[in-house]
């Protein structure tokens, strides 16, 4: 243990840093939870980063190698079969040794230098006043695996201080000191902790201004986009439709927490778009003229006049928490309640045509909580209610407005006020070319209400391919009608290029729509959900005048996500299959069957022995190369050089045979001991290295003739005594060093 303790100080403080720095968020990192397992990993990883850190030679090579093997092998079948999305998908294989290094390389710097010591000291205390004033909910051995690091380097630190005779090494030190300390962190672990901690109200609120402070200081170096966006993939305030290959990005934007409701399917709409201009949509009504009160108010007051409100709508209440997103835009359900100007206020936005936005970009740590309406589109009883309904009186309309809490707020004139300023604002002329009048003809063939025809020509468009890699648009595409042209044609894309024909059809129509960017989520019952980047996509809205804006979404994959059963009808009768629509970087999810598993086992058996197979045949080559150098060197040593090299392995022999030399041992004492237990004149040798060594050898060549004597009698021992050790150290060239 003292000779090898040494070499544990990294270890000791890497390993429970880098499984503290997991615990924070794992799922960021693509983890579902930190268990043995992962614990596991990094422990393996840390190890590996000591064998590379101590070993020498031809050892540290052969541990390079393998760790080159176990994460280059998988990164290039990866690369290979998935591409670039591979890093995304399996982030903790790759995360997990990156961090593990960055802490072995900390706990380096701490062995030697007492400045690491206290500014890692620093960085885990400040960590944790982090965690602790954002009220970021950690696990509790989280915050005492960081308690363990701290305990350890004071430890270190007070040790230093002590004058103190014998093993005076601190690394040593810390190395006996480690298993109490971990001890006192499974004690601690044992004990219950409290349902209602200190409340720190002093530190939050100073955390608070500070947070602001910082995220005013960002807002003003800030760009005036976005700062999340990628060419076509993702959220971006500048949607543009264009051909080639759209990039994937999975990184973590927003967490979804479910207050209310029970929506498996959910759209998060950011941004509302009307003019399409140079192959890109864009934002062009900015008048603040309560376009969400109203438009979610028409469409309670027309499924409520029907009788059946709960067929068509049901409410519910999110809450939306920004993670590494900084955005104008705010996020909220197709159909928002809003309780007048308070609300607004309250959320922080104010309106610009249909869209809500902050005044300023808001980032990390920015969360509302938001009320809203899901539609149950998908429903046969939803189509044949918009296409039969007559509309609303104003009878209907004031009733509304008083059991929304409305009333004061709007007349019915502003209703016709504002159904006249929706179809001057969305309702844009656009001339079809005509592959597209084809197109229509044939997929309204049999039906005839506007509803009926928007919903044909929806499920024809999601009859076409879904492809992240569509092919690049000639230079005749330039406007809508080209584009349609074209597209319909080609028939393949990715969501935006769905969204956009979908409202530039329904235009031709003589409905007014819009483009609307967002994200979509596939619920989990009532518990929190992260929405990737992955998860940004683009839809169409279309406004039936007295009923409302209606989301339609063509693109292939959607699936019957916006249904539920209605009153009267057996639930058993259909069972919702929600699917994600493939928004950017985002493909349509399929069933797994035992086939499917069947394929990933055997293919991660395949990659284990390919990745046995290769650091075999490298380690292979590493000791061939080894043993031809060691050979070499030793044929040009001279006489006197060979003498010390030949009893360096004969000593080593003797280590091997359980008789090493005592420190107080006189060569001659040494013979002495183990001449007994040794064939005849396998210890004869040191006698004539110790006339070597005292000038009495009459030749170098002759004393190197009976130590390599030695060396034979020797080895042949060993290979009697423990055949097994033998042929590893064999096997690894330790019998020629």
């Amino acid at each position: 243990m003292k000779a090898y303790g040494k070499y544990c100080f990294e270890w000791i403080l890497a390993f429970p840093l880098t499984v503290a720095f997991l615990l924070i968020s794992p799922q960021d990192l693509g983890i579902p939870s930190v268990g043995f397992g992962t614990c596991l990993y990094a422990a393996i990883a840390c190890t590996a980063f000591a064998c590379i850190r101590y070993l020498k030679g031809r050892d540290r090579l052969i541990a390079i190698g393998a760790v080159a093997a176990f994460l280059g092998l998988p990164a290039s079948y990866g690369l290979l079969t998935e591409g670039g999305n591979y890093f995304y998908s399996h982030a903790s294989f790759f995360l997990v040794p990156a961090i593990g290094a960055a802490c072995y390389v900390a706990g380096m710097f701490c062995k030697v230098s007492r400045v690491a010591r206290i500014f890692t000291a620093l960085i885990i205390t400040g960590t944790l006043a982090v965690l602790l004033v954002a009220e970021i909910i950690v696990p509790k051995l989280c915050v005492m695996l960081f308690l363990s690091v701290l305990l350890l380097l004071f430890a270190d630190a007070t040790q230093l201080r002590w004058k103190k005779s014998g093993h005076t090494e601190h690394s040593l030190h810390i190395t006996f000191v480690a298993p109490f300390v971990f001890l006192w962190l499974c004690i601690c672990l044992i004990f219950p902790v409290g349902k209602n901690p200190y409340d720190w109200r002093i530190f939050k609120n100073l955390w608070q201004q500070l947070q602001e402070l910082s995220i005013s200081i960002s807002q003003r170096v800030g760009g005036s986009s976005d700062d999340f966006y990628t060419y076509r993939a993702g959220f971006s305030s500048d949607p543009g439709v264009h051909g080639g290959e759209s990039k994937k990005d999975n990184r973590l934007l927003l967490r979804v927490t479910p207050i209310y409701g029970t929506a498996t399917y959910l759209r998060l709409a950011g941004q509302y778009c009307d003019s399409f201009e140079n192959m890109t949509w864009t934002s062009t009504v900015t008048e603040n003229t309560d376009d969400v009160a109203l438009d979610t108010l028409e469409t309670r007051c027309a499924f409520t006049t029907a009788g059946t409100f709960s067929d068509y709508m049901q409410s519910l209440e999110i809450r939306v928490t920004y993670q590494r997103f900084k955005t104008k835009h705010f996020f909220a359900p197709d159909k928002v309640e809003l309780d007048g100007e308070d609300d607004l206020k309250k959320l922080g936005v104010t309106e610009a045509g249909r869209n809500l936005l902050y005044d300023k970009k808001k980032g990390i740590g920015n969360e509302y909580t938001v009320t809203g309406y899901r539609m149950n589109t998908m429903h046969p009883a939803f189509a044949a209610f918009v296409s039969e309904f007559p509309g609303f009186t104003e009878e209907d309309w004031e009733r509304t407005l008083v059991r929304s809490r409305r009333a004061g707020d709007f007349t019915y004139s502003d209703l016709l006020e504002y159904r006249e300023r929706q179809k001057a604002q969305y309702l844009i002329p656009t001339e079809l070319g005509d592959v597209a009048k084809a197109f229509v003809s044939d997929a309204t063939e049999e039906v005839s209400t506007p509803y009926e025809r928007m919903t044909a020509i929806a499920r024809a468009l999601q009859t076409f391919g879904y492809t992240l890699s569509p092919d690049t648009f000639p230079d005749t595409v330039t406007d809508a009608s080209s584009f349609l042209d074209y597209f319909l044609t080609i028939r393949r894309g990715y969501c935006t290029h769905f969204a956009t024909t979908m409202v530039l059809l329904a235009r031709a129509e003589g409905l007014p729509a819009r483009f609307v960017h967002g994200f979509t989520v596939q619920m989990n019952g009532m518990e929190a959900l992260d929405v990737n980047a992955s998860a940004a996509h683009a839809w169409c809205e279309i406004y039936f005048e007295g009923i409302g804006w209606i989301p339609f979404d063509a693109t292939p994959g959607y699936g019957s996500a916006d249904r539920w059963s209605i009153r009267g009808e057996d639930p058993s009768e259909y069972v919702p299959t929600p699917v994600l629509s493939p928004s950017a970087g985002q493909v349509p999810p399929t069933t797994a069957d035992a086939s499917d598993d069947a394929a990933a086992i055997l293919r991660g058996i395949l990659m284990a022995l390919a990745g046995l197979v290769l650091l075999l045949l490298f380690t292979a080559v590493v000791l061939f190369a080894d043993r031809v150098i060691a050979l070499r060197r030793y044929k040009n040593l001279s006489p006197e050089a060979r003498v010390s090299v030949l009893y360096r392995r004969n000593l080593r022999l003797l280590s091997y045979l359980r008789l090493p030399q005592k420190a107080e041992e006189t060569l001659t004492e040494y013979r002495g001991r183990i001449r007994e237990e040794l064939p005849e004149g396998a210890a004869s040798w040191i006698g004539d290295y110790e006339a070597f060594l005292y000038g009495t050898a009459a030749d170098s060549e002759a004393t190197v003739r009976r130590l390599t004597a030695g060396n034979a009698l020797l080895t042949a021992e060993f290979r009697a005594q423990r055949p097994r050790l033998y042929l590893l150290c064999r096997l690894g060239n330790r019998l020629i060093h």
